[in-house]
């Protein structure tokens, strides 16, 4: 049991890494686009997978593309990072 638990924990860090190696890879692709390009594809994203790739770039980059961004998208996407940088309330 040992041995299939290391295993185990093995393949997930392999695949967190992966993961991890593909969000920044789509943060590359999107910091070298032109603000209105970028802000044209993240008006279709999905909001989860927008708050991965704008939370890893840098704000000179992010900033003009929110700026360029459909408000109402920018304005989810605002609250949701806004809201990931609170800590959590103590029962």
């Amino acid at each position: 049991l040992t041995g299939m638990r290391d295993e185990i924990q093995g393949l997930l860090k392999m695949q967190s890494d992966q993961e991890a190696a593909r969000l920044d890879s789509l943060v590359k692709i999107y910091t070298g686009m032109k603000p209105k390009d970028a802000a044209r594809i993240f008006n279709t994203l999905d909001i989860d997978i927008l708050v991965e790739v704008v939370g890893k770039m840098a704000e000179n980059k992010s900033a003009p593309i929110i700026a360029a961004m459909d408000a109402d998208k920018a304005r989810a996407l605002t609250t949701m990072l806004a809201d990931q940088k609170k800590l959590p309330e103590l029962p």
